[in-house]
C-alpha cells in the first residue's frame, strides 16, 4: 500500500516505462515488417522482369506520400528535443523509423519507374509547440495524416508489392499514433473502435 507521495512508483513512471517497453516492442515488429517490405518490393522487382512494372499513378501517389514522410521526419526532429527524458527516447525511435519508411517509398517510387524528388531543405510543420502535451499532439497529427493519406491510396496503387509496402508502412505509423495518445493519457484506440 502507498501512503504518502514519495512512496512507491509514480502512475506517470509507471506509464512512462510501459510507453518505452511498448515502444521497444512496436518497433521491433516494425523494423521486422519494414525488412519484409523491402524484401517484397525486391521480389516484385524479380517477379516482373519479364514486364514493365512502371505506373505513372503509382509514381504521383508515392511521390506524395513520400513529401508527407519527410514533413513528418522534420516535426520529430524539431520536437524530439522538446519532450521529457522518457518520451524523447520513444520518439527517437519513431523518427528512425519515418526516415526508414522514406527509404522505402524512394525504393517504391523507383521501382513503379520514376524518381524521387529530392529533399528540401525544410518543411512546414507549423507553429513549434510551448509544452509537452502540445508536442505529443503536434506528432500524432502528423502521424494521422500519414495513415489517412495511406488508407486512400492503397486501392488506387497497382503494383502489388506496393500496395504491401504502404500497408506496411500505414500499420507502423498506426502504432506510432497509439503509443502517442498512451503517453498523452488517452486511451491507445478511439473509443468508436473499442468493443
Amino acid at each position: 500500500m502507498v501512503s504518502g507521495e514519495g512512496d512507491g512508483p509514480s502512475r506517470r513512471g509507471l506509464l512512462g516505462g510501459a510507453v518505452a517497453a511498448a515502444g521497444g516492442a512496436v518497433l521491433a515488429g516494425c523494423g521486422a515488417s519494414s525488412g519484409s517490405a523491402k524484401t517484397a518490393a525486391t521480389a516484385g522487382q524479380t517477379q516482373t522482369s519479364g514486364s514493365n512494372p512502371s505506373s505513372p499513378r503509382d509514381v504521383a501517389l508515392l511521390a506524395a506520400a513520400l513529401e508527407l514522410e519527410r514533413r513528418t521526419v522534420d516535426a520529430y526532429v524539431a520536437c524530439v528535443p522538446l519532450l521529457s527524458k522518457t518520451n524523447s527516447k520513444a520518439a527517437a525511435l519513431w523518427l528512425s523509423e519515418e526516415v526508414q519508411h522514406t527509404g522505402e517509398l524512394i525504393a517504391l517510387i523507383r521501382q513503379a519507374g520514376g524518381k524521387a524528388a529530392p529533399r528540401a531543405d525544410s518543411y512546414e510543420i507549423g507553429s513549434m509547440p510551448r509544452n509537452q502535451a502540445q508536442t505529443l499532439a503536434l506528432l500524432a497529427s502528423f502521424e494521422q495524416l500519414q495513415v489517412s493519406y495511406y488508407l486512400r491510396i492503397m486501392p488506387q496503387l497497382r503494383l502489388a508489392t506496393a500496395r504491401a509496402a504502404v500497408g506496411t508502412i500505414l500499420n507502423c505509423d498506426a502504432q506510432h499514433i497509439a503509443l502517442l495518445r498512451l503517453v498523452q493519457g488517452r486511451p491507445a484506440v478511439p473509443s468508436a473502435f473499442v468493443t
